[in-house]
């Protein structure tokens, strides 16, 4: 499937809805992620995290984006080893 130019200025989830794609479901609360979410589904979501939250002009996206980010981290955290440098590697790919 070629690149859609939306792709390049859209958040990811615009971009995929663009392409009629669906990401895979989010985890939603910290304790669901910590006793059901494996290594690999942790770092198969990390790349459909709102990365960019920050920049949006809409109060509701920060605080979506940045609850996500932060229920990741902490995640990550309580896990440790490679779950932490997991993360790391994919918030460095995002880093402006």
């Amino acid at each position: 499937m070629a690149p859609h130019a939306a792709c390049n200025v859209l958040p990811l989830s615009l971009c995929l809805a663009v392409l009629g794609l669906t990401p895979a479901p989010l985890h939603s609360t910290m304790a669901h992620m910590e006793n059901e979410m494996t290594f690999g589904e942790f770092v198969a979501n990390l790349p459909l995290l709102d990365w960019y939250y920050d920049m949006t002009d809409d109060h509701q996206a920060y605080l979506r984006g940045s609850r996500q980010i932060q229920s990741y981290r902490e995640l990550a955290e309580s896990k440790g080893g490679e779950w932490v440098e997991a993360f790391e590697k994919e918030s460095k790919k995002w880093t402006i």
